[in-house]
């Protein structure tokens, strides 16, 4: 089950990142989670590239994104094509990039209103 977060009273906005954390407004964490302009989702089961699965991106479709962006600090790997299938069905993009890329994209591609979402793989 997903615990997610409704954020009426603005945005969400990445304040800080570190390899191993992320500061989401005035709130550090430590795992990994998914983040939108206004849903955050802080229960994301994925630690590494390698444990996505397709209900992971079928979760993604949930948020209603045009792109998500995947933040992890492994090398630069490729998520199995199987895998994305029902993103690339949808037509939504995905980049995976390092989680300093990863922050600094959602935060340009929120400021431009378009509809986004990250998942940083933390832990």
């Amino acid at each position: 089950m997903l615990l997610t977060e409704e954020n009426n009273s603005g945005r969400y906005v990445i304040r800080h990142y570190t390899t191993d954390s992320v500061t989401i407004n005035q709130t550090e964490y430590h795992q990994s989670v998914i983040v939108t302009s206004n849903k955050l989702i802080t229960d994301w089961r994925v630690k590494k590239l390698h444990d996505l699965t397709i209900y992971d991106m079928e979760q993604f479709l949930l948020l209603s994104p045009e792109v998500v962006l995947l933040g992890t600090n492994e090398k630069t790997r490729f998520v199995d094509f199987a895998v994305l299938q029902p993103l690339l069905k949808k037509r939504v993009g995905v980049e995976v990039m390092t989680i300093a890329a990863a922050c600094r994209t959602f935060s340009v591609i929120v400021a431009e209103n378009r509809p986004v979402a990250l998942g940083l793989l933390l832990g």
